[in-house]
């Protein structure tokens, strides 16, 4: 569980001193309490909003060079749709198709309906298709 919260702050900051410090809280708070997997994409989502205003996208590797890519991700696509995407968009995408969790969790978690959780994903899947085609 705690690798999705890594991959969810790098590639959701794409600022690899907002992602650690992101990562370093979210992870104290998960191991202080017993949190269901709704309750961690809320976490996940509030460290996102804290530390976005801060972020400083960047288009190079990461310096630890321990970031592994999802199979099939395209770095150059996936800064480009980072640039373009609403935020929104962005977090229901990452959270539902790129680490997996259920549209029922994500809404959850976000506090928002299934369908928007499905609206949202859908949309950034246009984008993101129209980036890689």
């Amino acid at each position: 569980m705690l690798d999705r919260v890594v991959v969810f702050f790098y590639l959701s900051l794409l600022d690899e001193a907002q992602s650690k410090e992101a990562i370093q809280r979210s992870i104290k708070t998960y191991r202080q309490s017993d949190l269901r997997v709704e309750d961690l994409i809320g976490l996940m989502h509030e460290g996102y909003q804290k530390h976005f205003a801060k972020a400083r996208p960047v288009g190079s590797a990461f310096s630890s060079g321990q970031l592994i890519l999802p199979d099939g991700l395209k770095w150059n696509v996936w800064l480009e749709f980072h640039r373009l995407a609403d935020r929104n968009d962005l977090i229901a995408l990452l959270l539902n198709k790129i680490l997996g969790f259920s549209e029922a969790s994500v809404a959850e978690g976000l506090q928002v309906s299934q369908g928007t959780v499905r609206f949202r994903v859908a949309k950034a899947l246009r984008l993101l298709g129209g980036l890689s085609a």
